[in-house]
């Protein structure tokens, strides 16, 4: 299990890199990991944020109905939604995937891509 610290730190550095990239982000109330943004040219996302402590994150019953919940409030709202989640081991990276995509296999690997990430 994943302690929320991790997560809000997640949170935190996730924020001021999308802000780097000209986002206007917002912080979701009521929903823990959730953020959203509009880049420079106006174009909506909606973020969930995951930590994982392994090379596999899958999501757990109450993570799956978590996400989509906010998928389902993204299309709402004309927003594009991702998953980003950040891998501790074996190196510490970030991986983000289209939300649609991991709510059909309900995982996402470290094996392939991603971007690396300070700890």
């Amino acid at each position: 299990m994943v302690r929320n610290g991790a997560l809000t730190r997640l949170q935190q550095q996730w924020i001021r890199f999308l802000e780097l990239r000209s986002h206007h982000v917002e912080v979701v109330k009521d929903a823990t990991g959730v953020l959203v943004s509009r880049d420079g040219k106006g174009k909506p996302y909606r973020w969930v944020l995951f930590v994982a402590t392994g090379v596999i994150k899958s999501l757990r019953r109450e993570e799956s109905l978590r996400l989509r919940t906010q998928i389902r409030r993204a299309q709402e709202a004309g927003q594009e939604a991702f998953v980003v989640v950040r891998f501790v081991v074996p190196q510490s990276k970030l991986v983000i995937k289209p939300a649609e995509a991991v709510l059909q296999t309900s995982k996402v690997g470290s094996a392939r891509g991603g971007i690396d990430w300070p700890t």
